[in-house]
């Protein structure tokens, strides 16, 4: 019996954790998941030099002094040697926010940002191999995360 239920969460994780999602929800906009990208739920969306992943508030907790507190925590966090405020728009809402630099990680750059898309308070959390200070070098599905102002 032991062995059977074994063997029904070995297939179960196989063939779950194994599936990507071929479409994602990105604040009630659905991108369809191109064929470089990798998206292991509908909140994450990867590749070797770029991460989105995506974190929807509730209205109430979207307050200034909550953005700074995940800043600063963050920045602890990553034990990031570089750190820049940063502006961009998101299916043309602005999103305000902070680039980091991390010295160990394959993505070396990451922006954690807060804004509003279709009436949805969300924090977007994006990874870059290089860089992001060129959007002539991003591709149409990071233009759809993030466009410099």
């Amino acid at each position: 019996m032991k062995v059977r239920v074994y063997i029904l969460i070995l297939i179960f994780n196989f063939l779950f954790v194994n599936a990507q999602m071929k479409k994602i929800d990105y604040a009630k906009i659905e991108i369809e998941v191109p064929s470089n990208y990798n998206s292991p739920s509908e909140f994450k969306i990867e590749n070797d030099n770029f991460s989105a992943q995506w974190i929807y508030l509730p209205a109430k907790s979207f307050s200034n002094n909550m953005k700074l507190e995940i800043f600063d925590q963050l920045g602890i966090e990553l034990q990031s040697t570089e750190v820049e405020d940063i502006e961009f728009t998101s299916c043309n809402e602005s999103f305000i926010g902070r680039k980091y630099f991390l010295e160990k990680s394959t993505l070396k750059y990451r922006i954690l940002a807060f804004g509003i898309i279709n009436e949805q308070p969300l924090i977007l959390n994006l990874g870059f191999k290089n860089n992001p200070k060129n959007e002539n070098e991003f591709d149409e599905l990071i233009l759809r995360f993030i466009k410099f102002k």
